[in-house]
């Protein structure tokens, strides 16, 4: 079984390239790629009311 040889660090033009095409965001540190979590747009809306006010 042979695996895909990733590169050991992104640029940022790399990152950037992947980032717009991804179907989940991601981070890069040092040219390590990290997924992020992210909240729904449910989750935000109910954020957004609640800090409305208080």
């Amino acid at each position: 079984m042979s695996a895909a040889i990733q590169p050991t660090a992104y640029t940022a033009a790399e990152y950037l390239t992947l980032e717009r095409h991804a179907p989940y965001k991601s981070e890069c540190h040092d040219g390590q790629l990290f997924a992020m979590t992210g909240a729904s747009r449910k989750h935000n809306l109910v954020s957004l009311n609640i800090w409305a006010t208080s």
